[in-house]
């Protein structure tokens, strides 16, 4: 893998490459889930392709736009923020 600078470099879907100062590169998604912005991890670029990376960034797009009709109006269960009910973690 070629190596970048430091910063977010945008792909498309809400993917971006995070490379942190340490020199770490991850994949990211930014979703808007429950009005609300949440960057999800997809794991390391160095054991994450890229197409792979685009594949799970494209479904997740995808299944949020079918299930946001579904949901209208649905709030997760108090003490549940809005990426654990949708089963998906953040990254820090």
């Amino acid at each position: 893998m070629r190596s970048a600078g430091v910063g977010n470099y945008v792909d498309g879907n809400g993917l971006m490459l995070r490379v942190r100062k340490s020199g770490i590169a991850q994949w990211i998604q930014r979703l808007t889930i429950h009005g609300r912005r949440v960057d999800l991890g997809l794991g390391s670029a160095d054991l994450v392709k890229l197409a792979d990376a685009r594949k799970v960034a494209a479904d997740r797009k995808a299944n949020e736009r079918t299930r946001g009709s579904e949901r209208d109006g649905a709030k997760p269960a108090p003490g549940t923020s809005a990426s654990e009910h949708l089963g998906v973690h953040r990254v820090a």
